[in-house]
Parts: structure tokens; C-alpha cells; sequence
């Protein structure tokens, strides 16, 4: 069993914020007198992450996900708990540590300068990452490949497009090869062909180097493309730690059939095929969607053959989103707070 390369146990991170009353009133009163809370960003969770994995760190707005990736990068400090990765403790930032690690935030460049060409970047990272001549020619020429670009590298940053500078902002914080890298929000705000080209290289990026990652995505086409294991929190807390397949299963028991009629089905023909734990759901006149329990999923397409196999054109079956798998325990959540 190979060593974990991250190690997080009983991992706490509070902060501690005042609230000011409205008014003039208020200024006055807090300037001697403050009313100050505690915001439990991150509420005791413990995980680990075998060498090559990428993990879907998922969840909702406020719920930790962010500041966990800060205390695992080094940038905040934890309240309480152990974290080690690749045997160092992050928030002490060994320079050992720091040249083996990367933090990529969507839209957000870190290593280019927008009056500079990217090379210029490259250049002093190369530098700073102590990166011998050899091996920056060997990863300049492989990660610019999978890149793609070549013919941007000397062009004045602000001239670009943002697809084209985060692909350039991707190889400059990776040129260093690092053997753990932190995405945060990767694809946010870039179009439908460019998130695709994004999720494709860190298959391969992955697939090449055995890197480890963190993903944080609200895409959840992030997180089904890239992670085969997910840990979910929320408000800070530990909900699910597992396979995506099992939380699919867990959290989605149904499978959902739509079926295409040749002629308009109205609501009291097609409920008249009840069939137990199931429900109907209109999508257009000619389109009707039943939700099914997973394991009555077969039994389900039999009775829908018995009832209109001469009325059919055609039928598809499809898991639940996981997407609307999580907005479901969102709203779940808020109903039951």
C-alpha cells in the first residue's frame, strides 16, 4: 500500500469576524465596544490522498472547500489538526515543499504579466524553481504540446484571449513538474471548448506524470470528467468520502427513462401505467421522463414495451445528474436548518 501523499486529521480552521450595527450609531459603539463571532470555516475533517489520485473536492458555497486547498498549499494556517503533504507540514512553506507543489485558480494569474510575454514568466520561474536547462527545454516542449501553444508563447500577454492566457498560465505554474497540484475553479468563465480542452489535459497531465490532484469545481462536469473518488463537505464538515459511483448510487437510488412517443401523450394515458416508486414527468406533448428506483429499472422498461411497444419511436436511459444530485442535498440541507 503506497504512503499517502496528503494526510489531513482532525483538521479545524476558524475565523473570528465583529459585527457592526447599522448607523452612526454603530461606528461609535464599535469603536470601543465590538461584538465578535466565530465563522467555523473548516469544523474538524480528516482525509487522505494515495499517490496519482484526482479527487473531486466538492460542496457548496461557504462550505470550506477553498480554505481546506489554502491550508493544504500553505497560505493559511490551520486553527487545529495535522496536515502533511508529501511529508511536509504546509503552513511552515519549506522552500523543499513549495518547488513540489502548485496552486491553479480560475481566472486568476498568478505567474503572467500582462504587459509581458509568457516566455518572460517561464524564464524566471525557471529560475526561481532552480529548473536545469534540459529539463525546462523537455517540459517546455512537452506541456507546451499538450497545450498547444507554441505561436503564443512571445506575444504580449493583454493580447491574448482568456482561453489562450489560462493555457499559457497552466504551463507556467506547471513547469516546475510538481508532483501536487491544487486546482481551484480551473474552468470558470471559459467557454464550453476551452473547459473541455482544460479537463483534457489534466487527464493527460495525470495520465503522463502520475501527478496527484486536488479539484474544487461548481462545474460538476469537472468533477464527473476528472475525479473517480469525491469528498463532499459542508459547512465545514466531512459528508461523504468515497467512490462517485458510490455517492451516485447512495444519493441517487433512481435512474430516470425517457421515452419518445409518435404521437401526444396527455398526463391521465401516461399515469395510468403506474408503477411502484416511480414517477412521470412531462418533458413536451410527444416526451414523457419516468423516474425509476435503479434496481426496477428492467422491470420498468417492460411495462412500458406492454403498454405502447407500437407507440414508441424511441427510449433512453440515463443516470441523475451529479450536479442535481448535490443541488438536491443542498436544498435538503436548507430545508432541514
Amino acid at each position: 500500500m503506497p504512503k499517502p501523499v496528503i494526510q489531513v486529521g482532525g483538521l479545524k480552521k476558524y475565523f473570528y469576524q465583529y459585527k457592526k450595527p447599522p448607523g452612526l450609531k454603530g461606528i461609535f459603539t464599535s469603536l470601543f465596544k465590538r461584538q465578535y463571532f466565530t465563522v467555523k470555516a473548516v469544523d474538524d475533517i480528516s482525509f487522505t490522498v494515495n499517490p496519482g489520485e484526482i479527487i473531486g473536492f466538492i460542496g457548496p458555497n461557504g462550505a470550506g472547500k477553498t480554505t481546506t486547498i489554502k491550508i493544504l498549499s500553505g497560505i493559511l494556517h490551520p486553527t487545529q489538526g495535522e496536515v502533511k503533504v508529501l511529508g511536509y507540514t504546509p503552513y511552515q512553506r519549506e522552500t523543499a515543499y513549495l518547488k513540489q507543489i502548485a496552486l491553479v485558480m480560475g481566472q486568476k494569474m498568478q505567474q503572467l504579466l500582462l504587459d509581458l510575454p509568457a516566455m518572460d514568466a517561464l524564464l524566471l520561474n525557471k529560475d526561481i524553481y532552480e529548473i536545469s536547462d534540459n529539463d525546462f527545454k523537455r517540459l517546455l516542449s512537452e506541456l507546451g504540446g499538450i497545450l498547444n501553444v507554441y505561436k503564443f508563447l512571445h506575444i504580449q500577454v493583454r493580447r491574448l484571449s482568456l482561453g489562450q492566457r489560462m493555457r499559457l498560465e497552466l504551463l507556467a505554474s506547471l513547469i516546475h513538474n510538481p508532483k501536487v497540484i491544487f486546482l481551484d475553479e480551473p474552468t470558470i468563465g471559459l467557454d464550453v471548448t476551452t473547459q473541455q480542452q482544460v479537463r483534457d489535459f489534466f487527464k493527460d497531465y495525470n495520465r503522463r506524470f502520475g501527478t496527484t490532484i486536488i479539484l474544487t469545481s461548481h462545474y460538476m462536469e469537472d468533477v464527473q470528467q476528472l475525479s473517480k473518488r469525491i469528498i463532499f463537505i459542508n459547512h465545514g464538515r466531512l459528508f461523504f468520502d468515497g467512490s462517485l459511483d458510490d455517492f451516485v448510487k447512495r444519493h441517487a437510488p433512481y435512474k430516470l427513462i425517457k421515452v419518445i412517443f409518435t404521437t401526444k401523450m396527455d398526463k391521465g394515458r401516461v399515469c395510468q401505467l403506474s408503477i411502484k416508486g416511480s414517477s412521470w414527468q412531462k418533458s413536451t406533448d410527444y416526451i414523457w421522463i419516468l423516474k425509476t428506483p435503479r434496481n426496477q429499472t428492467a422491470d420498468s422498461l417492460n411495462q412500458i414495451f406492454r403498454s405502447w411497444a407500437d407507440n414508441i419511436r424511441d427510449i433512453d436511459i440515463s443516470e441523475i445528474t451529479l450536479s442535481d444530485i448535490v443541488t438536491q442535498i443542498i436544498n435538503d440541507d436548507a430545508d432541514n436548518s
